[in-house]
């Protein structure tokens, strides 16, 4: 092993210093091409470009402006909608399929898109999701063909079971209905950062047999997030990616099965259709392939009701002619008016008095009657004769009643008859004259009991006699809906609109799937609790990486990644590094080779099918390191995983770029002690490296808050409370980072900030009367400047916490358990906190933060005639700064 190891070490260090991707030829591998693509360096730090500088710009398709004149031709015009859609889909999917490995096409599938809508080439715009639809149900492609189009789409395409690691996907699993992977209310950079690579991920597995979303259920309330996103996926990509709806729900897109779907044509024989599979569903379609109903075996039996009065009324038709004609025939001097008697009686005899009607039940004569009227098109229904009825069975079916009458008529002008007009002995040609005008009547009746049993006849039965109309859903009918629609049927036909008014089908949606209790799945990321988001009780958890504390029932067992971290980003990248360890870039070949010769096993060390795009590597990252670095204000407040996370990805963004094993920033010089942790984060900050990372990007934030500010002053939306949390059932908890160039303007307008966070509380409070307990942190973070210089320590202003609940004997109690359990916490032991009420019930309260509160420094009363009564907790900036950790543990709860 030894021997090997030194013999792998000299190889690496003689690889060329181009990053290749596993499975790539030199002239596919990414960084030159990244190179190319990169922005400009602005700073140079011992003569290297900082990784800061190197933000990826994403490949995108060439030639797209060539492609498109051809989607504006008459010919294209001209063709119907699903024609349209589906030659999009098929230009987009070849223009993947011909992009060579390694690749990330997500930022070109969006530019494609979204020229796609802007061009106006679809009725219904279109987007990732339809893109997905049409991928899964219509391309044809067998499943490791699309994993392999969704791996080029997302930049990663590894072993499916690499994603156990994130999700419940061994053995082949594929989850029913379509997948949310969901970031909590007012998601922050950390769960907006987790939960979007969470479902890059969950799109390029196909975790789920429908549809994979990234739900946002509040938008993204981080500008400096929201530009990085721009920059590397074009301008509208939020709008193409997220799903910003305020509620987790399913529509007839997402429970789509083609699965025993089957289209046939209205001029089918229902004779051809086996009713005894229990699974055959049936929609029926004109000419066009538009939709035209459902023919169900419950539909057959009514119709057939219906048929089988109106064929037994024909048979009865077709025998009293024949016995009337041969009657007539045999007589020995019957003349031509015996004849034209023999079926002129029975043409002008009215359908209602034939012994075939009379013989049936009411309640089929009713039915008869009004398919004589409503389909037939006869105003009378059963008081029309014969006559008029084969003269509309004639136009109607194109019967040929019309030769039969003439065969009849046309007797009467034979050479049968003497002189006197006497049937002549000569029966050979009695019989053939006869037989011509029996064939006549067979053939007509031939041709319309054939039309009879076509399903465009027997739907117009089930419509206009039975009233059955036709029951389809759209693509965006909500589960509520489909459940109401589809009674006791087996399923509903999904459709897409057409020209004309006119719907196309393109599957069903099964009753048995709509009865399952649970319809979709969705993973959490950065929460874990389901009150945190509002979803619907059809929808599983399956899959959480969180840094909290959870308390969760789901209905199987959930990948669950939970770690004592200060972000869930840190649990993220720890897995995808060593995916992408495994298959990525060359420069870590070196850590997997190792890593096989300690498992002593599988022969073959790398599968050169599979690989990560370094593109994607670099942008993760990015991702990763700003999700890191705002859940931690900066690393100070920081574990030891957080830290060496942190060096990972940048080392490993290091390698990539320099194309070799490289090393961005060392610990080694840092005692591995109980400073270890403090020391590792003072040394990351100052690493050049890093700080071209995070400089801008908290410059932006400053700037960002103090618009935040002025925004609120004047009445206009803002972000200020926007990262605020529902927890426990009875508590609304937020928090606004203000950085130390922002206190001067939140110190001049503290009031008029307060009085509208106030208002906003108690319209929350008045609307949702269990919520009432209003908690609002304003703490000091540390800007970039303060932490690359080491000079957080030095603030002397205080932090705040506002507090106001509603005065009522619940709330009040809610408030005595906060504060008896801060009272108790180390944060309430070690903190020295000044406490002010004002307000109207301020002296009231007095003694309740006197006995539940006496750890504080000072109570200060200030009782004002109006107003609300307001609490307010000052203690010196930067001792309270987590709410996860020094203030969610000691909220109240709302008692079940």
């Amino acid at each position: 092993e030894y021997f090997l190891f030194g013999l792998i070490a000299q190889w690496i260090e003689h690889l060329p210093s181009k990053p290749v991707v596993v499975g790539s030829s030199p002239t596919q591998s990414d960084l030159q091409l990244c190179e190319k693509h990169m922005t400009k360096p602005t700073a140079k730090a011992e003569g290297k470009r900082l990784l800061g500088e190197m933000v990826p710009t994403l490949v995108r398709f060439q030639n797209l402006d060539a492609l498109f004149t051809g989607f504006h031709t008459t010919e294209f015009r001209e063709i119907s909608n699903r024609a349209k859609f589906k030659r999009v889909n098929k230009t987009l999917l070849q223009l993947i399929q011909e992009q060579p490995t390694p690749c990330f096409l997500l930022a070109a599938v969006l530019e494609y898109i979204e020229r796609v809508n802007h061009e106006k080439l679809l009725e219904e715009g279109f987007s990732l999701t339809l893109f997905e639809l049409w991928l899964n149900h219509f391309s044809g492609l067998t499943l490791d063909e699309m994993l392999l189009v969704r791996g080029k789409i997302v930049g990663r395409f590894v072993p499916r079971e690499e994603f156990q690691a994130f999700f419940p996907v061994g053995m082949g699993k594929i989850h029913p209905g379509s997948h949310f992977v969901a970031a909590h209310l007012s998601p922050d950079v950390d769960s907006t950062t987790a939960s979007f690579w969470g479902w890059m991920d969950a799109f390029g597995c196909r975790l789920a047999e429908g549809m994979h979303q990234w739900f946002l259920p509040s938008g993204l309330s981080d500008g400096h997030i929201m530009r990085f996103m721009r920059k590397l996926f074009g301008e509208m990509c939020l709008t193409q990616l997220s799903r910003p709806l305020p509620t987790m729900t399913l529509c007839a897109m997402d429970l789509l099965s083609r699965k025993n779907f089957h289209v046939v044509a209205a001029s089918t024989r229902t004779e051809s259709i086996d009713y005894s599979k229990a699974d055959h569903t049936v929609v029926v379609v004109d000419h066009e392939g538009l939709y035209r109903g459902e023919w169900r075996s419950q539909d057959a039996d009514a119709v057939h009701q219906i048929i089988s009065a109106f064929s037994h009324t024909l048979r009865w038709f077709e025998g009293t002619c024949q016995a009337r004609f041969i009657r007539a025939f045999a007589q020995e001097h019957s003349t031509a008016a015996d004849i034209a008697e023999a079926y002129t009686a029975v043409f002008d005899m009215m359908i209602k008095k034939c012994a075939a009607v009379k013989e049936l039940p009411e309640r089929s004569k009713r039915l008869f009657q009004e398919y004589l009227k409503r389909v037939l098109h006869l105003q009378d229904g059963m008081n029309h004769t014969f006559r008029e009825l084969l003269a509309h069975l004639d136009f109607r079916f194109e019967s040929g009643f019309s030769s039969f009458v003439a065969a009849c008529e046309a007797l009467h002008d034979t050479p049968l008859f003497d002189a006197e007009g006497r049937l002549q002995a000569d029966r050979v040609k009695s019989a053939k004259a006869l037989e011509r005008v029996i064939k006549a009547m067979e053939k007509a009746l031939e041709m319309v009991r054939a039309r009879l049993d076509t399903l465009e006849h027997l739907l117009e039965i089930k419509e206009k006699v039975l009233s059955f109309p036709s029951t389809f859903v759209t693509l965006k009918s909500d589960v509520d809906e489909m459940r109401a629609k589809i009674g006791h049927f087996e399923h509903l036909t999904v459709v897409v609109p057409e020209k004309g008014g006119k719907w196309f089908p393109v599957g069903i949606v099964l009753a048995d799937d709509l009865k399952k209790p649970m319809l979709g799945t969705v993973s959490f990321r950065d929460f874990s609790n389901p009150e945190e988001t509002k979803m619907a009780s059809y929808i599983d958890v399956i899959s959480i990486v969180d840094h909290h504390k959870t308390r969760l029932q789901t209905a199987t067992p959930p990948t669950l990644l939970m770690g004592d971290t200060q972000s869930s980003n840190t649990l993220v990248a720890e897995q995808s590094l060593q995916i992408n360890r495994r298959y990525g870039s060359r420069v870590d070949l070196l850590h997997h080779l190792l890593e096989k010769l300690k498992a002593s096993s599988e022969s073959e060390l790398v599968d050169h099918r599979f690989f990560v795009d370094s593109r994607r590597e670099l942008s993760e990252y990015f991702s990763y390191i700003y999700g890191i670095l705002d859940d931690t204000d900066l690393l100070t407040r920081v574990s030891r995983r957080d830290v060496l996370c942190m060096k990972a990805l940048l080392d490993r963004m290091r390698s990539i770029v320099e194309g070799g094993p490289a090393e961005a920033v060392s610990f080694s010089h840092i005692p591995n002690d109980q400073t270890f942790v403090r020391q590792a984060a003072n040394t990351l900050l100052q690493n050049p490296d890093l700080h071209s990372i995070y400089s801008s990007l908290y410059r932006f934030r400053e700037q960002e808050v103090e618009q935040a500010l002025t925004r609120a002053l004047q009445g206009l939306p803002s972000t200020l409370f926007l990262d605020t949390k529902e927890q426990n059932g009875c508590c609304r908890v937020g928090q606004t980072k203000l950085f130390h160039n922002n206190l001067e303007t939140f110190t001049t307008h503290k009031e008029a900030l307060r009085s509208l966070w106030q208002t906003a509380s108690e319209a929350i409070s008045s609307a949702r009367p269990p919520i009432d307990f209003f908690l609002q942190m304003l703490t000091t973070v540390s800007g970039e400047r303060e932490v690359f210089l080491g000079e957080a320590a030095r603030w002397e202003h205080q932090d705040e916490i506002w507090i106001w609940s509603p005065d009522t004997g619940v709330a009040e109690q809610h408030l005595v358990s906060f504060l008896n359990a801060f009272q108790s916490s180390p944060t309430g032991q070690s903190v020295p906190v000044d406490v002010e009420l004002v307000g109207p019930s301020a002296a009231a309260k007095e003694l309740v933060f006197s006995q539940n509160l006496p750890m504080a420094r000072s109570i200060t009363v200030t009782p004002t005639a109006t107003g609300p009564t307001m609490v307010t907790f000052r203690f010196p900036a930067g001792s309270i700064t987590t709410r996860k950790a020094q203030i969610s543990p000691y909220l109240p709860k709302l008692l079940p």
